[in-house]
């Protein structure tokens, strides 16, 4: 089952995305995409995530590019986190032309590996501001990836608030 959990900010989204894997038997991954860390805000983020995933079963995996080149066998189940850092890495990658296609195909090569996938995501570009030519173009690139992935999934899953919506599939 793929699923898409999407919604703003702090939200409650990675808690969610753990939740749908208890009591499910095999090999759980976490697919850690922010790894990079330039700021103390960043490394602060990373920690607390790493402490929010511990004692919990998860192999904890560090990609930022490159998505179904993971290295993991056949799987009870892994969390993507999240597709829009997974994005910007791939934007800042010079060798990518078509990032979207490339990680739309990445997550196909994960799903073949892989029966159980969560995949986090955000919501973008509602705040009506205006931004430079490269924002824009990630935030467009971010819709497309979004849509592509809301399209793919078995189910799509919007926490508000910490509350889960369920916006296509049953929620479990």
């Amino acid at each position: 089952m793929l699923t898409l959990v999407t919604g703003g900010a702090a939200c409650g989204k990675s808690e969610y995305a753990e939740s749908l894997f208890a009591g499910i038997e095999g090999t759980l991954y976490y697919a850690a995409t922010m790894h990079r860390a330039p700021d103390n805000e960043t490394q602060e983020r990373i920690r607390r995530h790493r402490m929010m995933r511990a004692g919990k079963g998860f192999i904890t995996l560090e990609q930022e590019t490159d998505i179904g080149s993971l290295p993991i066998e056949k799987a009870g189940g892994i969390i993507v986190e999240c597709m829009s850092n997974l994005l910007a890495n791939e934007m800042f990658d010079e060798k990518r032309k078509n990032v979207v296609s490339f990680i739309l195909e990445g997550i196909d090569r994960l799903c073949e590996k892989c029966h159980n996938i969560v995949l986090v995501t955000i919501e973008s570009g509602m705040d009506g501001i205006g931004y430079d030519a490269f924002t824009n173009e990630y935030i467009v690139k971010m819709g497309q990836l979004n849509t592509a992935l809301a399209k793919r999934a078995d189910r799509v899953v919007e926490v508000v608030y910490s509350i889960p919506v369920c916006i296509k599939g049953v929620l479990e």
